[in-house]
């Protein structure tokens, strides 16, 4: 959390719960993220807007169908910002399963901003997120002596944490306004 302080990334938490919503709120989240993994747990969704935050849906492999019902859901609880999250295959994905330009197809389809939740082993996926006008990133961190772990190989060292967040922000900063 103080890495996020200090670099400027805001802090989102993935949220299971409502007890675990009310930690993030208090704790200082800017959003609340509802994981892949939830996208059908109706009261989850419609509590969320009782917080006050902005909310992240990840949309995982679901289907539109699941996908415009938990935005419905999020609506009628209260979430007044949304921002619909395109997550790619689980690791380890090639580059060609990515398929960011669902991140464009959600956007038109749900008038909505999108993010990207970052699966990819290395750091291109984000700045060709940004690039298409994605105004969430998500991606691991792990400590640089971490050992060999599952969740490394899609993940950045947290040494590495300020310069791509600058390269991401230039990036963002690059594209102007229409």
């Amino acid at each position: 959390f103080r890495l996020c302080r200090e670099l400027g990334p805001e802090l989102v938490l993935s949220v299971y719960d409502l007890k675990g919503a009310a930690f993030a709120r208090d704790i200082g989240a800017c959003a609340l993220k509802i994981p892949s993994s939830n996208i059908t747990h109706e009261p989850l969704i419609k509590g969320m807007g009782g917080f006050g935050l902005p909310l992240i849906l990840d949309t995982g492999k679901s289907t539109h169908e699941e996908i415009s019902r938990a935005i419905q859901w999020a609506y009628d609880g209260g979430i007044c910002q949304l921002v619909i999250e395109h997550s790619p295959e689980a690791p380890p994905s090639p580059v060609s399963n990515h398929n960011l330009n669902m991140m464009n197809a959600l956007r038109e389809a749900y008038d909505c901003p999108v993010g990207l939740s970052d699966h990819h082993s290395g750091d291109e996926m984000m700045y060709a997120a940004v690039a298409l006008g994605a105004c969430v990133i998500e991606k691991g961190v792990y400590a640089d002596d971490q050992g060999h772990d599952q969740d490394v190989y899609h993940s950045m060292k947290v040494s590495d944490v300020k310069t791509i967040w600058s390269k991401c922000m230039n990036i963002y900063d690059a594209l102007g306004s229409k």
